[in-house]
């Protein structure tokens, strides 16, 4: 079970933490918070909209963002593991905690 947690982590880490921080952002944070993520949001919409509807060819869209974002993904989630799973020193300030 253990194993295939981190193969499911490994490949939608990344993803389910970048939608999570928002919403985790939006539900503790003040009011000026609130609004800065609503915006940050509203301008992230914008922009899919604006990219599903340009004329940018779609082999463009795959080749220069969808793949390498799959890769970068693969790589940062790789990192995070490594920094936090199956750490046999968990009380150790070195060697248990991943520091950026």
């Amino acid at each position: 079970m253990i194993f295939w947690m981190n193969w499911q982590r490994l490949i939608a880490g990344y993803p389910i933490y970048i939608v999570l921080i928002p919403i985790l952002g939006f539900k503790h944070g003040a009011p000026r918070e609130r609004i800065l993520i609503l915006c940050e949001a509203g301008a992230t919409v914008v922009l899919a909209v604006l990219v599903w509807f340009s004329p940018i060819p779609a082999s463009l869209l795959l080749h220069g963002w969808l793949i390498p974002m799959i890769l970068i993904n693969t790589l940062v989630n790789i990192r995070g593991m490594s920094q936090h799973t199956l750490l046999t020193e968990s009380t150790d300030e070195i060697r248990a905690r991943g520091r950026s």
